[in-house]
């Protein structure tokens, strides 16, 4: 994750953090069973959305590794 998604990160709630940190870890770990997943189109295909609340996390699996593209919320993250 680059600084900048880290620096995105921080600026939530503790408690939202938290939540967040545990679905990265959830998704890094391919636990992903229980979450809300979805393959994206249109400009971002090939990359998957991870959904909590009102939180959208864009990321792409390159061979089995995650990489975080965005944070933010469901307003913000697709533009």
């Amino acid at each position: 994750m680059t600084k900048q998604r880290e620096k995105r990160l921080r600026s939530y709630p503790q408690h939202l953090r938290s939540i967040l940190e545990e679905l990265i870890v959830k998704l890094i770990e391919g636990k992903t069973d229980n979450l809300d997943i979805k393959e994206m189109k249109g400009e971002w295909k090939g990359h998957k959305r991870c959904r909590k609340w009102t939180i959208r996390i864009i990321y792409e699996d390159i061979w089995g590794e995650i990489v975080i593209k965005k944070i933010d919320s469901r307003w913000d993250v697709y533009k």
